[in-house]
């Protein structure tokens, strides 16, 4: 969440109602779960490391006090080193996914193919999801650079699934040899 909050700052100075504005306009709270709470919490601990200040408060009509802050410089440069130490490192699969495919020569055939398609039919549920939204912010002209994330996500998902469909056509069909149970 901190990186999301320096880097809209590094944008302008924002409130953090504006900040969980901008963010569900990008459609960013699909990726990053974002709440107004975790945002002033994390507004909190920026100002605590000296990476935001409040730049002023106000009144607008009937709403309560806003206040909006600016970035400071070593929040740019925290933000910039952790953003390059992000894209530099290539994430881990998960641990269940290490387990789910480093063992599953334990289940039956049976069992690991209506596995494979529930997780088949859930990636084409969430290949679905996030086109439907990159569609949307096509629509609403949110310029592509802020589409980044969910354009690789969709590559992601759809490489996976490609693989994943692969995987249970080679054990249905008998192409990778299986155990036999104990």
């Amino acid at each position: 969440m901190a990186v999301a909050v320096l880097a809209l700052l590094a944008e302008r100075p924002m409130h953090p109602y504006e900040m969980l504005q901008t963010l569900r306009d990008r459609h960013d709270d699909v990726t990053v779960p974002v709440s107004i709470g975790s945002l002033y919490h994390s507004v909190s601990r920026l100002c605590e490391h000296g990476y935001v200040r409040p730049l002023k408060a106000e009144h607008v009509g009937n709403r309560p006090e806003r206040t909006t802050y600016e970035i400071l410089d070593p929040g740019l440069s925290a933000m910039r080193e952790r953003i390059a130490a992000l894209l530099a490192t290539p994430t881990a699969l998960s641990a269940a996914d290490h387990a789910g495919l480093g063992e599953l020569h334990n289940l039956s055939v049976e069992d690991v193919l209506r596995a494979l398609d529930a997780r088949i039919a859930d990636l084409d549920h969430q290949l679905d999801g996030y086109s439907a939204l990159l569609d949307l912010a096509a629509r609403e002209h949110v310029p592509e650079i802020y589409l980044l994330y969910g354009s690789y996500a969709t590559s992601q998902q759809h490489h996976e699934r490609e693989w994943m469909a692969t995987l249970r056509d080679r054990i249905q069909t008998g192409g990778l040899s299986w155990p036999t149970p104990t």
